[in-house]
């Protein structure tokens, strides 16, 4: 079962409004004792996770922050626990357009593979959340998680060039062709632990 969000900035910055009465508001980042709680009662349910971090937290000025360095404490314990790391984006936003608006959804800058970002920016983000994660980790990261699934043929041709060698999403979100295999998990998000998730009842 995969985890989404972890380090994730747009939990800070979320704004989508569904129906004008009703938003999706901001929410904390999981700390230590959250994290160790998530792993242990998921493993007395028979999960193994795979948490979905975001390399680097995007700050409100844009400023990027690795998420060891941004939860250092939360970071240590995440290091050292039973659970398989993945790669869910660099920033998981477009940055500059990132921050919460006050009448207006920012829902559409969560995603950030888009398909017209930069050749450049695309493989460099790909390469550096690879780097940032296995020197936090002390292992390869294999699987990249896309946010919100969103991704292109030429993410995956640039993602099998930096190393990773499978992409997790939906089925239905596979851009034709695909260069790397794919797979579709289980998953929950950050949210959803916050929320009381119940692996018993899952």
């Amino acid at each position: 079962m995969e985890v989404h969000d972890i380090g994730a900035s747009v939990k800070r910055h979320r704004r989508a409004y569904l129906r004008p009465w009703q938003s999706w508001a901001p929410y904390e980042e999981l700390g230590p004792y959250d994290l160790d709680e998530l792993v242990y009662q998921a493993g007395v349910a028979g999960f193994h996770l795979v948490m979905c971090v975001t390399a680097c937290w995007v700050e409100d000025n844009g400023r990027l922050t690795p998420y060891p360095l941004k939860f250092p404490a939360a970071a240590r314990v995440l290091r050292d626990l039973d659970v398989t790391i993945a790669c869910h984006g660099y920033t998981h936003c477009q940055v500059g357009q990132h921050r919460a608006r006050l009448w207006r959804s920012n829902r559409p800058a969560w995603r950030e593979f888009i398909a017209g970002m930069p050749y450049e920016l695309e493989r460099r983000h790909l390469r550096d959340s690879k780097a940032i994660l296995e020197d936090w980790w002390g292992h390869s990261v294999t699987r990249l998680v896309p946010p919100g699934d969103m991704f292109t043929t030429r993410t995956s041709v640039l993602a099998r060039e930096a190393g990773y060698l499978e992409i997790s999403c939906r089925p239905q979100c596979v851009p034709v062709p695909c260069a790397l295999p794919t797979v579709s998990p289980r998953r929950i998000h950050d949210r959803d632990v916050r929320n009381g998730y119940d692996f018993a009842a899952a």
